[in-house]
């Protein structure tokens, strides 16, 4: 401000100088001569020019002090702006909490995936199915490919959609999906361990995907060829089962679940086929597919140097194994073949028969007391009495001509029942649900 009246002072100086010029150079006709038209003449001393070039050089010399002090201060008003911003407190990002709780019964289709938190852990290891409104109802639900579903509770289930080389999360009685992880090939098989969490999921390539389900995290874990099925031991120990479809030589494969490295494995297992895990007694199961008869083995794990024995084989109960179960209290073993009877073995001597079911089974599943006992065959879902072995009721359903029950499961609460039906022309794939 003081510099802006310093150059308004030299402009008046300048003005009163120019004037004083003026008066002092004139030197024209007096009035009494002046005729009707008249040129004046004006005369600059060369004091009067000094005078007027040192006034300008003042004006000058205060325009740019002026300009450097507005620069200045500009500089100044930015700083303080800038340390203004940055003495900010930033806004805090807003963490969602995804609980998968479902109020309305209206038929939803999401697009968005929804980030996993940790009410998903509590949803996976859980015992409770809480959903008494729906109890009575069925329904169906239409999937991509899959050969692989892991019912959770409330109407969550896990699959494998081998079209979108993804697993899904979604509620069949809502039709929401809660959770989609992108994979890098087709799952086949999936087993997961409902304390931690922790998915794995044989795929259609080299590897197998470890999933956290917690945080959707993928590690691969690379075992060498294509397993197509999978059984989860003590401390996340994996046992996978060669594919049918490859040619030998054939093994089993061992992988430590938690560092995600292979152990071990064994060979001679030349046609593939279905494995199971008793945790109990440390026993592997391990079906062969594409024999008649087939052979049924069960193999002693050690857990200190990850070694298989061979301790009994039979090649008595039928052909080409479809499933194995381990009852929950790993005293029973049922086994699934072509077979005209589905078998109750022991799992301590699987030469010791203690019962069987009428029909052959392309699925069977214990509930988690093993009081109850479900099996599908071509196209009838059966459920009996897991202990007395007695029918008690075939699950209502409407299936095509061409299509065909495989793989049956109960919740995690035991109150619903859950079995996947493919059409083997068209290849359309449902899940079929029946709440109890």
């Amino acid at each position: 401000m003081k510099k802006m009246l310093s150059i308004a002072v030299m402009l008046v100086i300048f003005i009163s100088i120019f004037q004083s010029c003026k008066k002092q150079d004139v030197n024209g006709p007096t009035a009494a001569n002046t005729p009707a038209t008249a040129t004046a003449t004006y005369t600059i001393t060369p004091n009067m020019t000094q005078t007027m070039q040192a006034a300008l050089t003042a004006i000058s010399t205060a325009i740019k002090a002026t300009q450097t002090a507005i620069a200045q201060t500009a500089t100044a008003g930015a700083q303080l702006t800038q340390n203004a911003v940055n003495s900010r407190t930033a806004t805090p990002t807003k963490t969602v909490t995804n609980t998968f709780s479902q109020t309305s019964t209206a038929t939803m289709t999401p697009t968005a995936t929804i980030t996993p938190t940790t009410p998903l852990l509590v949803l996976i290891n859980c015992s409770d199915d809480s959903a008494v409104a729906y109890a009575g109802v069925s329904g169906v639900v239409s999937v991509n490919s899959t050969t692989s579903i892991l019912p959770l509770c409330n109407g969550w289930i896990i699959y494998g959609d081998r079209v979108a080389n993804s697993v899904i999360v979604k509620n069949v009685f809502t039709g929401l999906v809660g959770l989609t992880i992108p994979l890098n090939a087709a799952p086949v098989k999936m087993a997961y361990d409902s304390g931690s969490g922790t998915l794995f999921a044989t795929l259609n390539s080299t590897d197998m995907a470890k999933i956290d389900l917690q945080t959707a995290g993928v590690t691969y874990i690379p075992v060498g060829g294509r397993y197509d099925y999978i059984a989860i031991g003590n401390n996340l120990t994996i046992f996978l089962g060669a594919s049918y479809l490859l040619t030998p030589p054939k093994t089993i494969m061992v992988v430590d679940g938690i560092l995600g490295n292979v152990l071990t494995s064994i060979g001679g297992y030349y046609d593939g086929g279905p494995v199971a895990y008793d945790k109990t007694g440390n026993n592997l199961f391990v079906g062969v597919w594409g024999s008649n008869p087939t052979t049924l083995s069960r193999y002693s794990y050690n857990t200190v140097s990850h070694t298989l024995t061979l301790l009994q084989q039979r090649t008595d109960l039928g052909s080409d194994p479809y499933d194995m179960a381990v009852s929950p209290d790993s005293s029973r073993l049922i086994f699934c073949t072509n077979a005209s009877t589905l078998q109750d073995l022991s799992t301590a001597d699987i030469n010791v028969t203690a019962g069987s079911w009428d029909g052959y089974a392309r699925g069977a599943e214990f509930s988690h007391p093993g009081l109850l006992l479900v099996k599908a065959d071509d196209k009838l879902v059966k459920l009996y009495d897991g202990v007395s072995r007695a029918y008690i009721k075939t699950l209502p359903s409407n299936i095509g001509v061409y299509d065909t029950f495989g793989i049956t499961k109960f919740s995690g609460g035991d109150r619903i029942i859950y079995a996947l039906d493919r059409d083997t022309i068209l290849g359309n794939y449902r899940i079929h649900w029946w709440a109890n």
